[in-house]
């Protein structure tokens, strides 16, 4: 009886196992201003690049994953934030993050739009901004790059 058992179980537990639909990464999809972004071979995950001038680009969420198209993580430098739920619930706009080198804010969470104001990159080193929009199998990777300025 055992041996029959632990069959029938596995078989009536794990069906869904060969269904590989539910891993797939999905992307978020942005409307942009102040860059352009070029999508890498992975499909989830973009580079842009703006000059050593600064500017502001705009981030906002849109097309079937726009809901999850909330800032969940951002690198800059020798910071990195894990934005928290409190910081996209509640009134807009919020800010999350102001340096030497710029801010971040949240404007909105319908759509869920996030803003970047760059301040002028006066060193001979670019500056690498990283962030993670989304979050598990729906999530999208920006990479942005600010030009090096002249010290």
């Amino acid at each position: 009886m055992n041996r029959m058992l632990i069959p029938l179980c596995m078989a009536l537990l794990f069906p869904a196992c060969g269904n590989e639909e539910w891993i797939k990464f999905q992307p978020i999809d942005f409307d942009v201003e102040g860059t352009t972004l070029a999508r890498n071979r992975n499909n989830h995950s973009f580079t842009a690049s703006v000059g050593a001038e600064g500017g502001t680009i705009l981030f906002v969420a849109n097309g079937k994953n726009a809901s999850s198209g909330y800032l969940s993580e951002f690198c800059a430098e020798d910071t990195l934030i894990n934005v928290l739920d409190a910081d996209l619930n509640g009134s807009f706009p919020k800010n999350l993050l102001d340096r030497d080198w710029g801010r971040v804010d949240i404007l909105s969470n319908a759509p869920h739009t996030t803003k970047i104001t760059l301040k002028p990159n006066v060193h001979s080193a670019a500056r690498l901004f990283r962030f993670r929009f989304g979050g598990v199998y729906v999530v999208t990777y920006i990479e942005l790059t600010q030009q090096a300025g002249q010290e």
